[in-house]
Order: C-alpha cells, then sequence, then structure tokens
C-alpha cells in the first residue's frame, strides 16, 4: 500500500561532515612483517626454479595473477615439497579471493610440517578473509604455540578478542605478550584499557604510565588516563593529562576543548576563555575542532560542559556560518529549538551549511507546530536562492500539507527541474500526481524514481500498490512489492500492499495471511484494517470482518461514509 502519511522529513544529514574520526591502534612495537616476505623455511632450491619463481613474482607485480600462478604451479610440478612455493602459490589464491584454494595451499603445508608456525598465521589470516572469526583465532592461537615469540600473531589475536569483548582472552594474550616483550608497549596499553574496564582503574592507571614511560610521544595513554581521573574527580592529575596530550600535540582539538572545559568549571575562566578564543578561531580554517565537539558534546548530558565554551566561542568567531550551524545542532540535540532556529538563521546564504540550515529551521518550524513560519522560511530562501531544488522540494511538500495540490505539484515539479537525477523528488510528485488523480502521471513519476534508484523501496510499494489499487499489472505489481519487501522486511505497509495484490488476484485465503500480519505490524491504520475486512469477507467470515470495519471507522478513514455502508449492511444481515 501507499505512504499515506508521510511525514515532514528533513534530514540532519551535513551533520557528517563533521563525523569520521577512528579508534585509536597503538602502532605496534615491532613492524608485522607481511606473508610474502616471510620465507623461513623453505628457498627456491635450484637456478632454473628461481628464474621459474622470479618470472612468477614479475607477473604478480604486473597484475597477471593467472600466469603468476601457471608459473608456480610449473615450478612445483618440479619440486612437489617446496613449502616456499605452496606458501606463494597459498598467498596468490588469497590475493586472487580464492581463499577456497587457498586454505588447501596451507593445509598442504600443515600436512607435512604440522609446526609451521607461519603456515598457522597464514591459515589465520585467511579464514579472517573468510570471515570465520573462530577459525582464525583457532589458527592464531596455534601459531603462537608453535612460535611463542611470534610478536605479530599477539597482536592480531588481541585485537580480535577486543572487537569481540573477550576481555578474558585478550588480557590472556596481552599479559602472554608483555611477559615475553616487557617493553612492548602495546600490550601493556590494552592490558591498562582491560584493567579499567573491570574495575580496577588502579591497575589500569599503572599499566598506562608505564605507556607513557615507553612510549613518550604517544598523546592514546593520556587520553586513557584523563578517563581514570574524570571518573575519579582527581581534577588535578586531569588537568596534567590534557597538558600533557597538549605538550605532544599542541593543536590537539580534544585535549584543547577538554582542557578549556575543565578550566571554565575550577573558576580559571581567563585560561578557558583564551582556549575558546584560540579554539574559535582555528575553527574557521579546520573543520576538525567541530567535528570533536559534535562527537563528544552535542549529548544532552554533556551540553552543560559545552555550553560556555561554544558561548565564547560564538563571540569570538560571530561571521563563522560553521559555527552557527555546529550551535544549532547543539541546541536542538538538547531540545533548545528557539536558540537552536536563532542560530541557523546566522548561517550566511553562501555557506555550503545553508540548505541543511534551512531544512533544519522548516524542521523545528513544523515540529512546533508552526507551518506558517516554515513555509515563510522557505519562500524567503527561495527569494534569496532560488536555484536550490531542495527549498522547492519543502514548500511543495508544505502546500502537500495544507492540501493545495496544485501549487505543490508545480512547486516539486521546479525541483525536479533543478536536479531530475533526485529519485525522491520524483517520487514526491508522483505522490501529488496521485493524490490529484493522475494515476497516469503519478505512474510515470514512480517509474523514473525506481529508474533512477532500482531500490528505493518506498518507489517501488507505491507503484506496486498502485496497480493492485487499479486492478492492472498484477503480475508486475507483485514483482515489484517483492522487491520493496526484500529492502523493507518488517514494514506493515508493504505486507499490505503483498496481501491486496493477492486480494485482487483472487488468492484470498494468501491475502488474508499477508493482511493480518500487516495489521499485527500497524494496528492503527484504517486502511490497512478495511483490507482485512474485505479479506474475511471473502473467506465468508462476516463478524471477523465487521470487527476490523468497526476499528477501521475509529481511526479516521478517508471514506467514512464507504466503510459505514459497509458496517450497516452487516449488521443489517
Amino acid at each position: 500500500m501507499k505512504i499515506r502519511d508521510i511525514a515532514f522529513l528533513c534530514g540532519i544529514a551535513l551533520c557528517s561532515v563533521f563525523l569520521g574520526c577512528g579508534a585509536f591502534k597503538p602502532k605496534p612495537d615491532v613492524v608485522m612483517p607481511a606473508e610474502e616476505h616471510r620465507r623461513v623455511s623453505a628457498k627456491a632450491h635450484t637456478a632454473e626454479q628461481y628464474a621459474v619463481v622470479a618470472e612468477a613474482i614479475l607477473e604478480r607485480s604486473r597484475g597477471n595473477l593467472d600466469n603468476a600462478a601457471v608459473l608456480l604451479e610449473k615450478a612445483l610440478e618440479n619440486d612437489p615439497d617446496s613449502i616456499f612455493l605452496k606458501r606463494e602459490l597459498a598467498l596468490l589464491a588469497l590475493q586472487m579471493g580464492q581463499l577456497d584454494q587457498a586454505v588447501q595451499w596451507v593445509h598442504a603445508i600443515i600436512a607435512v610440517h604440522p609446526e609451521d608456525a607461519d603456515a598457522w598465521f597464514l591459515l589465520g589470516r585467511i579464514h579472517q578473509e573468510k570471515r570465520q572469526e573462530q577459525e582464525a583465532l583457532s589458527a592464531f592461537e596455534t601459531a603462537i604455540v608453535f612460535d611463542p615469540e611470534r610478536i605479530d600473531a599477539y597482536y592480531v589475536l588481541g585485537d580480535l578478542y577486543m572487537d569481540r569483548n573477550d576481555t578474558a582472552s585478550a588480557k590472556r594474550i596481552y599479559s602472554r605478550l608483555a611477559e615475553k616483550h616487557p617493553e612492548s608497549y602495546v600490550a601493556h596499553f590494552y592490558l591498562g584499557k582491560i584493567a579499567v574496564r573491570e574495575g580496577r582503574t588502579d591497575v589500569g592507571e599503572q599499566e598506562l604510565l608505564k605507556v607513557t614511560e615507553l612510549a613518550p610521544d604517544l598523546i592514546e595513554p593520556w587520553f586513557e588516563l584523563a578517563g581514570i581521573y574524570r571518573q575519579t574527580h582527581r581534577t588535578e592529575q586531569l588537568r596534567k593529562a590534557y597538558e600533557a596530550i597538549v605538550e605532544r600535540s599542541p593543536d590537539n582539538v580534544r585535549a584543547l576543548l577538554s582542557l578549556g572545559i575543565l578550566q571554565a568549571q575550577t573558576g580559571n575562566t581567563k585560561e578557558a576563555n583564551r582556549i575558546f578564543r584560540k579554539l574559535a578561531e582555528d575553527s574557521l580554517n579546520d573543520p576538525n575542532i567541530l567535528k570533536v565537539i559534535v562527537q563528544d558534546y552535542v549529548e544532552p548530558e554533556r551540553f552543560v560542559e559545552l555550553e560556555p565554551a561554544l558561548s565564547e566561542m560564538l563571540k569570538t568567531a560571530s561571521g563563522s556560518s560553521e559555527l552557527h550551524y555546529l550551535a544549532g545542532i547543539t541546541y536542538e540535540a538538547v531540545r533548545r529549538e528557539r536558540e537552536a532556529i536563532d542560530q541557523y538563521l546566522q548561517v550566511g546564504a553562501d555557506s555550503r551549511f545553508y540548505p541543511a540550515a534551512v531544512s533544519r529551521i522548516v524542521f523545528l518550524y513544523q515540529e512546533m507546530k508552526q507551518p506558517g513560519m516554515a513555509k515563510a522560511t522557505v519562500q524567503k530562501a527561495i527569494e534569496e536562492n532560488s536555484d536550490i531544488p531542495e527549498f522547492h522540494m519543502y514548500l511543495g511538500m508544505i502546500l502537500e500539507d495544507e492540501g493545495r495540490l496544485e501549487e505543490a505539484k508545480e512547486a516539486i515539479a521546479r525541483a525536479v527541474s533543478l536536479n531530475p537525477e533526485n529519485d525522491q523528488f520524483h517520487f514526491r510528485l508522483g505522490v501529488v500526481l496521485d493524490k490529484l488523480n493522475d494515476k497516469a502521471g503519478a505512474i510515470d513519476a514512480m517509474k523514473k524514481a525506481i529508474a533512477i534508484d532500482p531500490e528505493n523501496p518506498n518507489a517501488l510499494n507505491y507503484l506496486g500498490y498502485t496497480y493492485a489499487e487499479m486492478g492492472i499489472e498484477l503480475d508486475e505489481a507483485e514483482s515489484l512489492i517483492q522487491r520493496a519487501l526484500q529492502l523493507k522486511p518488517d514494514d506493515g505497509f508493504i505486507i499490505d500492499s503483498l496481501g491486496w495484490v493477492h486480494f485482487q488476484k483472487g488468492n484470498y485465503p494468501k491475502a488474508l495471511e499477508y493482511l493480518l500480519k500487516a495489521v499485527s505490524l500497524v494496528p492503527n491504520d484504517p486502511t490497512i484494517l478495511e483490507h482485512a475486512a474485505d479479506a474475511w469477507m471473502k473467506m465468508n467470515e462476516p463478524q471477523k470482518a465487521l470487527e476490523l470495519y468497526r476499528k477501521a471507522l475509529e481511526k479516521s478513514p478517508k471514506d467514512p461514509a464507504a466503510l459505514e455502508r459497509k458496517i450497516h449492511s452487516l449488521e443489517n444481515r
């Protein structure tokens, strides 16, 4: 069935411009050797074999992987016991994505040399590529059994166990690594993190302090220590941790912002404002500052920490559209809508954030039940820049909500003309055309939306339901709706559409099955209830149909008179 009541939705997508910082992965103490450079137990034995292998390596470097494989297999025929060649073939198969073949080559090595740690490590890498995590763990564990000094295997195992939140196993691995390599700052770093996670902050602190001694230039252990000091309310140590980071990385935004906030909280307003002013000035050229604020401080419970910084930064960089947009997002996140709108209004028309700011203002006014202000905002934006298609789209949606469908059609058609490759514009135009009873136009618009994005579930469903509603192209309708259902398998409206196709085909038992499932997912939609009632009637269950017709009538249906006639007919049987 169609999306009957699409809420006005203006995305916050540009907020993602601020995001993207990844988690810290400490640089290993010893560079992890790539498998292709590990030639520990087997070498080419003859000049002829060496020449073939050299040619294979050359072909591989040129990207001629099939030729390289043929050459290596030819060399293996002359030396079938060569571990070196089997390892090369396994690596080549891994590179070619022939993972099962790669496993076979490694097993051929292990069958003859079961204690070959290199082979077990390579097997682990292949299982990782196959997303067979348990098998990978087993292979890496075996590698360190046969080569307890193999540091790269400890790193991989520790990472895998940490990713699985298996801190007990990670702790075992990093403890063994620290025992064998006491200078491994990676081992101590993760042992510190694990101890903190276990609630043993004193042990965690000692491990992390050891990291700062082993690798004095690293800032990551200081961030972890800052977390401990913040958790244990040790303000002076927290200050020193942030200062240590800034000393090593003077432009580190997260540390500067955190240090400034701490200074403000402890009454050192002058120093706090100095830091905030610096950040504000730097933010004009460094979007990373805004990323950090979005990532760390937009949550309501942390906003109280950020507000003094934000206020000072806005004073210093009052002309920064990016900062005003960020402030709008921040105020919106803590439900201070009026202040959010005030900030969005200060985003300049020449800013890349201007379209997003307009969309947020419109959305907030709609949320605040002030559609007139939303409309005025869009109209003013169009006056300032009539070439932004989204503005015409927003205006069309507002006009659609007002029931001014002809004007809505014109506005959305303008958006389509400005950006004909936007499937959502075609979809919305199709909805409005359908409301104007222009079925042919609606069908054409939906087809265009699907041509642009074949995986647009709303357009697939809408077109399929339109066919079903008209009683035409029912096989095509079923195909379209099935495609939509694959994309949104638990969508009650799409399931209703599929049920209605079966109803129109006369397959009433199947129709009833889907329609009742749709009712269970969307119990308050009058059209779905009416569809299910119609199916009960076809199954000769008038009492069950009557019950659903009555429920549908309570839910403000589009055509209450038609429902009343159905109910009256059943009550007077």
